[in-house]
């Protein structure tokens, strides 16, 4: 069976004018979907490395979205994340009480995900794909382009229809009509992404299974 490596780190980090308070939030984040690990499909928790970055592992990939979602907005008005997932096998025991000391092909995909990223200033990166890799992340870097100028309310409404929300119920928790959600949704083609984002979880699901 093979896991999704799952590496993050905050953009900028050390030009962050108060980076010890953004340390502390992206450390309560990760404990944030560790706390529900059942339902977020947390193999091996998600752990800060460096201050700046963290690892974990999930066994299912239509869990994966709700996860970095999750912690973008968490993290939405302070800063800004990127991800690398990596696809494959660990070839290590696996540790369900901590992703440090793993290691195998999954753990090196997603760290030369990551410092891909570095480079070219991109937000999300999958690897590990035998069919469709380099138009996967394609569709990944117009998804981030269309990202960054996303405001609170569209990242909140993106992460809720995720999970499962209605309409109604997202417009009372941001106090906002019903009408002004719908017009989020579509101004920011958020069903259009949560398609292209379950259609990239099918090919990793067909990786990963036994």
């Amino acid at each position: 069976m093979g896991y999704l490596v799952l590496i993050g780190d905050i953009v900028n980090s050390r030009r962050l004018a108060e980076r010890g308070l953004v340390q502390k939030r992206f450390k309560a984040a990760c404990q944030q979907v560790n706390e529900r690990r059942k339902d977020y499909k947390v193999a091996s928790p998600l752990m800060v490395t460096l201050g700046d970055e963290f690892q974990g592992v999930l066994s299912s990939p239509q869990a994966l979205w709700r996860v970095i979602s999750t912690l973008e907005l968490a993290l939405f008005e302070i800063c800004q994340l990127r991800f690398s997932v990596g696809v494959g096998e660990i070839s290590t025991a696996l540790n369900s009480r901590s992703s440090l000391g793993m290691d195998g092909p999954a753990f090196y995909l997603a760290r030369e995900g990551i410092e891909a990223l570095r480079r070219r200033d991109g937000l999300y990166a999958v690897t590990g794909l035998t069919d469709g890799q380099r138009l996967v992340q394609y569709a990944l870097d117009l998804w981030a382009a269309n990202r960054r100028k996303w405001n609170y309310n569209r990242m909140y409404t993106f992460n809720r229809l995720l999970h499962g929300e209605s309409v109604p119920d997202i417009a009372a928790e941001l106090d906002l009509t019903e009408q002004a959600v719908y017009r989020t949704r579509r101004d920011g083609e958020l069903d259009t992404v949560i398609g292209l984002l379950q259609e990239i979880s099918a090919l990793m699901a067909r990786e990963i299974q036994p």
